[in-house]
């Protein structure tokens, strides 16, 4: 049997709701396609046990009609009705379907989605953390890649949210309100997002 590097993916994070159990694997970036066809290839109960498989990605500066094309090429061997369009659920058994992350329209990654509820429920912190980032010298920025700016923004706002502590920390707290009516309202991406896993998973909202 060969692993390809896909360790982690063999310790998902589990979580229970009524008779709904879901497992959450960490993809490891851009290996998440190479690895989710081994493990289809290596355990076929993987594909003939589950309700659903959904796979939840980052577009970056990549279109997510790419992105979602990329996996659903890679997994119609196992998944044939695995859908070639983002935010879209298939049905069937099992129902599958990819999520490209911020909205599975544009550009962008979570943090872009995150920043986008910091503007509902936190805009002042959103507008301090662009002032202080914008306001650094280039030196200090000449490192940065991709969605660091983001990430910097992102975590600018979370230390005043939760001093000292990760930004998990700050979205697993309700009071943080990252996920929340506000922002399932006046946020597309969130909205998008939430339905999106109701319809994967078989909730009625």
């Amino acid at each position: 049997m060969s692993y390809h590097g896909y360790k982690n993916l063999l310790y998902p994070y589990i979580f229970t709701f009524n008779n709904l159990s879901v497992a959450v694997y960490q993809g490891k970036g851009h290996s998440l396609a190479q690895n989710l066809w081994d493990i289809m290839q290596n355990y076929p109960r993987y594909r003939r046990d589950i309700s659903a498989l959904g796979i939840i990605i980052d577009a970056d500066a990549n279109l997510p009609l790419d992105v979602a094309q990329i996996y659903a090429d890679k997994l119609k061997g196992s998944f044939p009705a695995f859908p070639i369009t983002p935010g879209i659920v298939a049905p069937g058994s099992p129902r599958t379907g990819i999520y490209v992350w911020p909205d599975s329209q544009s550009t962008g990654n979570l943090e872009t989605l995150l920043i986008d509820c910091a503007s509902v429920v936190h805009p002042d912190h959103r507008s301090g953390a662009e002032n202080f980032i914008n306001g650094l010298e280039a030196k200090h920025k000449g490192h940065w890649r991709g969605s660091d700016p983001e990430k910097a923004v992102l975590a600018s706002i979370v230390s005043i949210l939760q001093p000292g502590q990760a930004n998990h920390a700050s979205f697993a707290q309700l009071d943080d309100e990252w996920v929340s009516a506000q922002t399932l309202a006046q946020v597309s991406g969130m909205e998008k997002f939430w339905l999106f896993l109701h319809e994967l998973v078989g909730l009625t909202l």
